[in-house]
């Protein structure tokens, strides 16, 4: 046993203590990041409560001691082994001292986007991190600042939070400095292409939604060929373990509607592939898939 080990043992403890003396809608994930918090920025009025925490802590682990380990640590911490509270406040002191070293970890925020106005001007924000209760690193975008300029805020600049599909009608119309919500796109969801609509729901760029769609598809494309199992059976067998409840039941949705509306034999797709020319960029496509596995047995 040493000092490492009693304070890695002491985090643990303080970590698994359920209740959060700060208010349970704390953004800081448990009482040793408000510890943290704490030490690093302002004590809040309950800091003699959470200092008594930690006391009976250290205390009960240094209680548990043995005499071979006592001499340990207290030859590491210089005290005299038979000093208790000497040796408890010694490690009491190396725990805030490692409270305020670490980085402290907050629940991100419930909003990606956001606006304020400096000057007259509008900003446009994206968050990249929590880095305080109320404060955050960000890219702001302006007129200004077109291509997007890194920082640290306070929340309390805040004037509106954005969707993602409001941030990316404000990028395409150059950042404008009069924000009039009603001329932002949201254009009737008709006139929405589908990665429009999964880029909303999604709350990510329209670019990450294609990615993400082709990817997805791809792969279940792949392990509709090549999944093997009990029966062969993918969707029946192993596609509900592996995707959430909500994908899963919307593919079950779309495969059935795919079978009502469509009569589709083997070749099918190589015929319909056909009518939308040009048919280089299928045959491209192919390539991806020459390598699966689609030996049936």
């Amino acid at each position: 046993m040493n000092i490492k080990t009693i304070l890695e043992d002491t985090v643990s403890s303080i970590r698994a203590i359920p209740e959060k003396l700060s208010g349970e809608d704390s953004p800081l994930a448990d009482p040793w990041e408000e510890i943290k918090e704490q030490v690093q920025h302002e004590r809040s009025f309950f800091w003699q409560a959470y200092l008594d925490t930690m006391k009976g802590i250290i205390g009960g682990r240094v209680d548990s001691l043995t005499d071979q380990d006592r001499e340990v640590v207290a030859a590491e911490l210089n005290v005299p082994p038979e000093d208790t509270e000497h040796i408890v406040q010694a490690i009491l002191k190396r725990l805030l001292s490692k409270a305020r070293k670490e980085k402290i970890r907050y629940t991100p925020f419930d909003f990606n986007y956001f606006r304020y106005s400096i000057g007259g001007m509008a900003v446009y924000a994206k968050v990249l991190q929590r880095t305080g209760l109320y404060a955050c690193e960000i890219v702001a975008y302006s007129g200004a600042a077109p291509f997007g300029e890194r920082g640290e805020v306070n929340t309390d600049i805040i004037e509106d939070t954005m969707s993602c599909e409001e941030f990316e009608w404000a990028r395409e119309n150059n950042w404008p400095d009069e924000w009039k919500q009603r001329l932002i796109a949201k254009v009737s969801k008709s006139d929405e292409s589908i990665l429009d609509e999964v880029a909303r729901e999604a709350e990510i760029s329209v670019d990450q939604a294609r990615r993400a769609s082709e990817a997805l598809l791809k792969t279940l494309h792949k392990r509709l060929v090549e999944y093997r199992g009990l029966n062969g059976d993918y969707l029946g067998e192993r596609a509900h373990w592996e995707l959430s409840e909500r994908g899963f039941y919307h593919l079950l949705g779309f495969v059935e509607q795919l079978a009502i509306r469509y009569s589709w034999e083997e070749g099918s797709i190589s015929e319909y592939l056909g009518r939308l020319p040009p048919v280089d960029r299928w045959k491209t496509l192919a390539e991806e898939i020459k390598d699966w596995n689609w030996r049936y047995e």
